[in-house]
C-alpha cells in the first residue's frame, strides 16, 4: 500500500476520533451540569433540600402516628372496661 494513502487514512480515523472526543466531553459537561443541578434540589444549595424536607415530613407522619395509635389504644381500653 502507498505510504501516502496510508497517512491520510490514519489523519482521517485521527480527525474521527478527534471529533467524538469533543462531542463527549460537550456530552459530560451537559450531563454535570444536569446532576450537579439534581445535587443541589435534593441536598439544598444554602437552603433547605429536598431529602431534608422529606425526613422532616415522615418524622411528624411517624409522631402522629404513634399519637393517634395511643389515642386509639386508650379509647379502646375505656371502651373494653
Amino acid at each position: 500500500m502507498d505510504p501516502v494513502a496510508q497517512l491520510e487514512k490514519i489523519d482521517a480515523r485521527l480527525a474521527d476520533i478527534q471529533a467524538s472526543m469533543a462531542e463527549m466531553r460537550m456530552m459530560y459537561d451537559a450531563h454535570s451540569r444536569r446532576i450537579e443541578r439534581v445535587e443541589h434540589e435534593l441536598f439544598g444549595n444554602g437552603r433547605t433540600g429536598l431529602s431534608a424536607q422529606v425526613r422532616a415530613i415522615l418524622f411528624i407522619v411517624s409522631g402522629l402516628l404513634g399519637f393517634v395509635s395511643l389515642l386509639a389504644a386508650n379509647v379502646i381500653a375505656a371502651w373494653l372496661s
